[in-house]
């Protein structure tokens, strides 16, 4: 827990946990329990660990796999470091057991991707692609024996129902997890108490909208908030390079957007806010502009509202934006619009984002193709894929 006075939330917790434990017989075990103390005198820390006997950390404490630290920036250190070691400790000694190609590949999917995704998940923080290059390299040679790749890199990161191996590709499983926390941030309100408060720290602007413009069309951001922080940052470098969203997306907001001035204050188009107008694409329906009597007909409307729906029309008609408006949705923007985090999330985002390239030929494609002299269609090749994965469990002949 994390009390904002603990001059008072101690006392009345230790209180609490001795009627507890008067009732069940349970105990505090007071030589696990640590304080973290945040913006407290080396003074008060000393009569908190006086008065109750809780131990006091001043760098960091462990929280369901986590070393929570004192700053945001360190997060990093006291937890990517350590698991980075360890995972490069066990790649050594994995090493040295004879284990198949396949079965090597296997084992990064459920030994150590598995350690790297709960951190991925876990923590909003950047991680160095140095670091995560320098463990895939690491990966590479495990998976070869330390010898020479025998399969080119398209290959060995494809995934298995595109002819590839499916070995992951780590930078790829970051950033889908970390886009994992842009589509929970369109979840209804008090559905999420973390997306609750990073929309109360980001008041008036709101991140379901925000991230729908692009840098220069948004307005200055009144949070220092570091995870809101790095979240934008990330999308900036992803959104357009893997086809999350387009320049002007469906999605743009109405409202806060410096493509609209007259919007930057929305205080005036309350009336038509309360019209369910978010969206560029809300002014449109079937193809059309959405008329003045139809948003009539969803609330009242004053003649006054009339010169605010023209302002709303001009900027709305404007070629590009009127493009965007009609643009159909990417796959990422249907995620968001869900309102929900399906199941399997990050390995549909991953999928995304490894084929946002576009199709991949493969070397040996090309070598069939030379051989039999005749083109083979995608569909011919997904079923050899198929029937390949089929044909014997033994890895050696997969």
């Amino acid at each position: 827990m994390t009390p904002t006075d603990p001059g008072a939330s101690l006392e009345a917790l230790n209180q609490l946990l001795s009627q507890f434990s008067d009732i069940t017989g349970y105990k505090i075990n007071t030589d696990k329990s640590v304080i973290l103390p945040f913006h407290l005198s080396g003074e008060e820390t000393a009569q908190f660990t006086a008065l109750y006997g809780f131990k006091v950390s001043t760098t960091s404490i462990p929280y369901l796999g986590i070393n929570l630290t004192i700053s945001y920036v360190d997060l990093y250190k006291g937890n990517y470091s350590p698991l980075f070691a360890q995972l490069r400790r066990d790649l050594e000694a994995w090493d040295k057991d004879c284990i198949s190609c396949l079965g090597r590949i296997h084992c990064i999917k459920m030994n150590l991707l598995s350690c790297l995704l709960y951190l991925f998940q876990a923590l909003p923080v950047p991680v160095d692609p140095s670091d995560l290059t320098f463990l895939q390299s690491n990966i590479d040679a495990f998976v070869w024996r330390q010898g020479r790749h025998r399969v080119a890199r398209n290959t060995l990161y494809c995934s298995r129902e595109s002819g590839g191996l499916g070995l992951p590709n780590l930078l790829q499983y970051y950033h889908a997890a970390q886009l994992t926390q842009i589509v929970a941030a369109h979840s209804p309100p008090s559905s999420k108490r973390w997306v609750d408060f990073e929309a109360a720290l980001m008041w008036p602007d709101d991140i379901r909208f925000r991230i729908w413009l692009s840098r220069r069309d948004r307005p200055p951001l009144v949070t220092l908030c570091p995870t809101i922080l790095h979240v934008f940052s990330l999308w900036d470098k992803l959104s357009l390079k893997k086809g999350l969203c387009d320049v002007i997306s469906s999605l743009m907001p109405l409202w806060r957007n410096r493509r609209f001035v007259p919007g930057l204050q929305p205080t005036p188009f309350g009336n038509l806010a309360n019209c369910a107008l978010y969206h560029i694409w809300d002014m449109h329906l079937g193809g059309h502009l959405v008329t003045f009597d139809m948003l009539s007909d969803r609330v009242t409307l004053s003649p006054r509202d009339f010169f605010w729906y023209l302002q709303l029309c001009h900027f709305i008609t404007q070629l590009e934006i009127r493009q965007g408006a009609e643009a159909s949705l990417t796959s990422f923007e249907c995620l968001c619009l869900t309102g929900s985090s399906p199941k399997r999330l990050i390995s549909l985002l991953y999928a995304s984002l490894m084929s946002s390239k576009g199709s991949v030929v493969l070397s040996y494609m090309t070598a069939w193709k030379k051989e039999l002299g005749s083109d083979i269609e995608g569909d011919d090749w997904e079923e050899i894929w198929e029937a390949t994965r089929k044909v014997s469990i033994c890895t050696t002949l997969q």
